[in-house]
């Protein structure tokens, strides 16, 4: 068995606006990366998949480069396939565009 298999696995999250209020502050709450970095952690880190809010995109950046950016308009199969595979899906429907 190899180390990484013992390791926990870090969950999936969609955050849809990442860049709103809201996910900024779940970001920051449920991000790992600090655990996952350290010598023998015995966790992986969470994978963050993000919508971006385009209204606030030029004012607030996103927070880490961790966020993976999707877009439905773009790349509709990718976008559907990585929202499927996630444990947590977050979408803000005030905030919406």
């Amino acid at each position: 068995m190899t180390a990484l298999a013992e390791k926990k696995g870090g969950r999936r999250f969609f955050i849809g606006g990442a860049n709103s209020l809201l996910g900024l502050a779940l970001f920051d709450e449920l991000r790992n990366d600090h655990i996952a970095i350290q010598q023998g952690a015995e966790e992986l880190e969470n994978k963050f998949y993000v919508t971006v809010n385009p209204r606030d995109a030029a004012n607030v950046p996103l927070p880490s480069s961790s966020m993976k950016v999707l877009s439905l308009k773009n790349k509709p199969k990718t976008f559907r396939k990585q929202v499927a595979s996630c444990d947590a899906l977050v979408v803000d429907l005030l905030s919406s565009a």
